[in-house]
This record gives C-alpha cells, structure tokens and sequence, in this order.
C-alpha cells in the first residue's frame, strides 16, 4: 500500500457540497442545521472525526488527524498552519462533542440551545416539565386599560 493510500478523504455524495476542504461533508441535524463532518478512510478502514459547526473547523480536524497518522509532510488543508497539533480520531471525536455541547448551554440553569436563533427554558414544577421557546418575536399585547375616574 502507497503513502497516498494510508489516509483518503472518504467519498461521499454530500461530499460535492463541501468541495473547498478535503476530508469535510456536510450533514442535516433533526431541526434541520447544517454541520460539518470531517472524516478519512485510513488504511481502508472509515474514521470519523467529528460533526463540527463550521467547515474550517472539520477542516482543521481533518489536518489534524492527517498530521497524526501521515505526518508533517502529507497533504493537508491549511499547510501553512504550524501550530496544529497531531490528534488521533478517538481525541477529535471527544473534542467535537465538548464544542457541541458548549454551543447548546447556557450559564443559566434550565436554559438550553433550541436552534441557532432560541433558547429553550425548562422549569419542573410538581413533577410536571413546562418549556419555553426563548427569543421569539413577541406579539404586541393590548395595553391594560385604565378607568380613570
């Protein structure tokens, strides 16, 4: 087996969406959000290296794992960049999940990521969870009249 052949972006259809990055494709979350993945074939077996907000992020995951199981002189994404550090698959799948999970939470207790506009509020009260959907446009109330006398 070449050099060439140890660490391959893996083919995919979504793959054409992302075509400025090697190794990064692109997938639907339930709420309908675009993230990024990046992933390798590496000694004909598939990695994935983690679903990541932006494609310059799964980019750099991508690098990473390329420096990690190919070196300093295989092809990357970003050449240029000198302060990557080497990664194997287990790391940057962890450090992909602790960049998700920073994104959905909040310094508030019950508060929570709806999507990429809203906030989501839960409170338990009686054993009963009631939500709230944050950062809605309000909808303009009547202003309370007041009997004058």
């Amino acid at each position: 087996m070449s050099a060439d052949e140890a660490i391959a972006p893996s083919r995919s259809s979504s793959s054409r969406i992302s075509a400025q990055f090697v190794g990064v494709t692109t997938k639907r979350t339930r709420s309908g959000e675009v993230r990024w993945v990046a992933q390798a074939t590496i000694n004909r077996a598939h990695f994935d290296f983690g679903t990541w907000a932006t494609a310059k992020e799964a980019a750099i995951a991508f690098d990473r794992a390329v420096l990690y199981y190919r070196g300093s002189e295989a092809p990357r994404n970003f050449p240029e960049r000198r302060d990557l550090l080497p990664a194997e698959a287990k790391q940057l799948q962890e450090e992909a999940h602790r960049a998700a999970k920073e994104r959905q939470e909040s310094p508030y207790d019950g508060v929570s990521r709806a999507d990429e506009k809203h906030w989501f509020a839960k409170l338990r009260v009686d054993g009963v969870i009631n939500g709230w959907e944050l950062g809605q446009p309000r909808k303009p109330r009547p202003s309370p009249t007041i009997a004058r006398s």
